[in-house]
């Protein structure tokens, strides 16, 4: 599921919400939110309000977080 949930993030151009997502993949809401949750607590992707309303979105990293990113490896 994560990897479903991922994957469509990364494959769209603007943000989902959370029902969009569920849908798109076929589960439930609340599965759904389990698994963003997980996938933002990894830092794979981050959450984003748009018009009053929480949508997900592949995190985007600033150039600082790349640096160190690129010096730890």
């Amino acid at each position: 599921m994560y990897e479903k949930i991922y994957t469509l993030l990364k494959n769209e151009k603007e943000p989902l919400s959370t029902k969009e997502i569920a849908e798109k993949i076929g589960i439930r809401s609340g599965k759904a939110t389990l698994g963003l949750l997980r996938l933002q607590e990894e830092g794979k992707i981050e959450g984003v309000e748009i018009k009053g309303k929480l949508h997900w979105r592949i995190r985007l990293k600033d150039e600082k977080t790349e640096k160190l990113e690129k010096k730890m490896r």
